[in-house]
């Protein structure tokens, strides 16, 4: 007898909750930080990673931030301290390379959210942000995923994007203010706060 569909998306749910109980709760604190002091955010990924960081991208904007994806039209030249957001899943993409070198070397923090944390990419940004889900890297393995490819690290990345970095605190409304978003928006006041009492 076939699973139904039911049966595979209780698995699914249950594979990606066991995700994040392998995820600190300060895991994405260097991020929000490195978020929350910049002038203009950068977000990069290839293909489904891609299209979850150009929706992490929308959040940051409707945040009043100045975020976009890294190819948009719109995109500006990264500067000093600002930070080039990659996402690779699999530890390492040829292109995320060049770019984080290109970053570095006009002074741009970088950061990478993988699920390969040990992979060489790693060693050459600023901040890295493990989301300890199945990719394409290891999607071959005994006991992979009831989901197909890096399928569960995707929605790992949207839930941690929409959760942790961009979270409406209770009682918001679909469209919440700056002041009614959880936890980044309020660091991000906290630091505004800080850097005006010191000018």
């Amino acid at each position: 007898m076939s699973e139904t569909l039911s049966d595979l998306a209780l698995g699914a749910l249950r594979e990606l909750s066991l995700v994040f109980t392998r995820m600190s709760d300060d895991c994405a604190d260097e991020l929000i930080d490195a978020i929350i002091t910049a002038r203009k955010i950068v977000l990069f990924g290839c293909g489904r990673e891609g299209l979850q960081m150009r929706g992490l991208a929308m959040r940051l904007f409707h945040l009043g931030r100045d975020a976009t994806v890294w190819g948009d039209m719109s995109m500006p030249a990264v500067g000093r301290n600002d930070p080039l957001v990659v996402s690779a899943g699999p530890g390492d993409l040829a292109t995320a390379r060049v770019l984080v070198c290109r970053a570095r070397k006009a002074g741009a923090r970088t950061a990478l959210i993988t699920a390969q944390p040990e992979a060489p990419l790693a060693a050459h940004v600023d901040v890295v942000m493990v989301i300890p889900a199945q990719t394409m890297a290891d999607d071959r393995v005994a006991n992979s995923s009831i989901l197909p490819m890096g399928s569960l690290f995707e929605i790992a990345q949207m839930v941690n994007g929409a959760t942790r970095l961009t979270k409406p605190s209770s009682g918001a409304s679909c469209s919440p203010t700056r002041d009614q978003v959880g936890p980044f928006a309020a660091r991000a006041e906290a630091k505004v706060e800080m850097n005006e009492a010191a000018n």
